[in-house]
């Protein structure tokens, strides 16, 4: 039925089946391309666990951990709308998702080249010390 989940060859099929709708089609591109990009995402989470795990010298913080959450999820709800935007064919599939795919990747990417080839390279450096001082400053507004 309409409720089950299609498998990656029966996305193609019903992709490329002509005799049916344009919306069905695209629906059927849109989480074909949905798929693909999570999964692709997946090979690239190690790089971005290391360069936002490792917190800058002297620090404590878990922000490196809170910030790859954040950026994660909000890197799956933009595929979830992207793909119901590619779906109901307002934007092509493949830009819809693979435009904030390469995007993301360039960013884990680049955040990996600091932390791996920069020496003393602190990607999340700038950000721990901006939550620093937003800290004192709360502990000064509640005193």
């Amino acid at each position: 039925g309409k409720d089950r989940e299609y498998l990656i060859t029966e996305l193609i099929q019903i992709g490329g089946d002509a005799q049916k709708s344009a919306l069905d089609r695209n629906r059927a591109w849109a989480n074909f391309h949905f798929r693909l990009v999570e999964v692709a995402m997946m090979l690239l989470l190690p790089l971005l666990a290391l360069a936002l795990a490792i917190p800058p010298k002297r620090s404590t913080s878990a922000l490196g951990v809170f910030l790859s959450i954040v950026m994660v999820v909000t890197y799956h709800k933009i595929n979830e709308y992207a793909e119901g935007v590619g779906g109901m064919g307002i934007v092509d599939p493949v830009i819809a998702l693979w435009l904030p795919f390469l995007l993301f990747a360039a960013l884990i990417l680049w955040v990996y080249h600091i932390i791996a080839h920069v020496p003393g390279g602190q990607p999340i450096g700038a950000l721990e010390v901006f939550a620093t001082k937003a800290g004192k400053w709360t502990k000064r507004l509640f005193r």
